[in-house]
């Protein structure tokens, strides 16, 4: 069974209300919003986050946040209430515990920075075959690490192969590295995201993600990384190609 979900939603450039009403549009039956922690007043001043949206509103707190979901349904049969959450190790206190005031539906762990600070984003890093190399291997480590983590009780692993964003050329033992991922996703219980945006932009390595997946055995969700109407459900026909050729299983989310 495809579960008709997208899971990974953001509203700091549009209201809540026209993303669950493009969800609607696209048929979905579920969505979930999932703000960035680094969009939040408190842990945006005293945790220092190297990959930030600098723009877009920032929320006082999970208060106003948590308002935002009152009477959105429209026809939905569930909004999640969610955030996507940072794993940076040294700062894994500073964030749980700011993330673990309130119960949520829907927690997605991120890695978006590498141990020295850099973006993984960032477009102007080293792109000989060597650095390329040390960055994906240390990536996939990060990731790992996060997926073992316990510092928040998150359910899924997202855009697990964001760093291609800055680092096109992969490893030639890329495959073996999303397999390994993959089998540390089994292991914990977690599930590794196919990404809307990341198969929009890099269909290839989505798809060597979707295959290491069906490999080690582990589950997946379906995330589009929307930030604004226009963009949720975006890559959802291809992920669900990725789900059926490689025989995925998905994560039944809570309330799903």
């Amino acid at each position: 069974m495809i579960l008709n979900s997208d899971n990974h939603n953001h509203i700091i450039y549009d209201s809540i209300h026209s993303m669950v009403k493009s969800a609607k549009s696209r048929s979905f039956d579920c969505i979930s919003i999932t703000e960035h922690i680094s969009q939040f007043k408190q842990p945006r001043a005293s945790i220092k986050f190297h990959s930030v949206h600098r723009t877009g509103h920032v929320f006082s707190d999970f208060e106003e946040y948590l308002l935002e979901f009152d009477n959105v349904l429209e026809g939905l049969s569930k909004v999640n209430k969610g955030l996507e959450v940072d794993d940076i190790s040294a700062l894994e206190q500073d964030i749980s515990s700011y993330v673990n005031q309130e119960k949520w539906d829907m927690l997605l762990v991120s890695v978006h920075e590498l141990r020295n600070g850099e973006d993984v984003e960032n477009k102007g890093l080293a792109q000989d075959k060597e650095s390329s190399k040390k960055r994906w291997i240390e990536y996939m480590e990060l990731q790992r690490l996060a997926l073992e983590s316990d510092f928040i009780p998150s359910d899924v692993l997202t855009h697990p192969v964001r760093l291609g964003r800055s680092t096109p050329l992969t490893p030639t033992n890329i495959d073996d590295l999303l397999y390994e991922l993959g089998l540390a996703a089994k292991y914990e219980g977690k599930a590794l995201e196919l990404n809307g945006n990341d198969i929009s932009r890099d269909y290839d390595l989505a798809e060597r993600l979707a295959r290491a997946c069906g490999a080690s055995g582990c589950e997946v969700t379906f995330g589009s990384d929307a930030h604004h109407p226009n963009e949720v459900g975006r890559g959802y026909e291809k992920a669900i190609q990725l789900i059926q050729i490689f025989k995925l299983k998905q994560r039944a989310i809570a309330n799903e």
